[in-house]
């Protein structure tokens, strides 16, 4: 894959690190890799409440927190 390996890493090192955070206790957090022609899809998939529909046009800017990770006090890197 023509990636930069090292924002790559970071990227999918936060998605599971917020899914195992905003998880339920003891739930499992499923990552697949499928490749599609020349390019990789990753998914993880998790339990928890997920991103409320009016702050998932906010996803991709950078910085960006959401309200639940800014009340509990979470550090975020506003990677989503």
């Amino acid at each position: 894959a023509f990636a930069d390996s090292e924002q790559s890493l970071r990227i999918i090192s936060n998605l599971l690190s917020n899914a195992a955070k905003w998880s339920p206790p003891g739930s499992r957090v499923k990552v697949r890799a499928k490749k599609r022609e020349a390019f990789v899809s990753i998914e993880i998939e998790d339990s928890g409440s997920g991103i409320p529909d009016n702050l998932q046009c906010s996803l991709f800017q950078r910085w960006e927190a959401g309200e639940k990770s800014r009340r509990a006090g979470s550090p975020s890197i506003g990677l989503g």
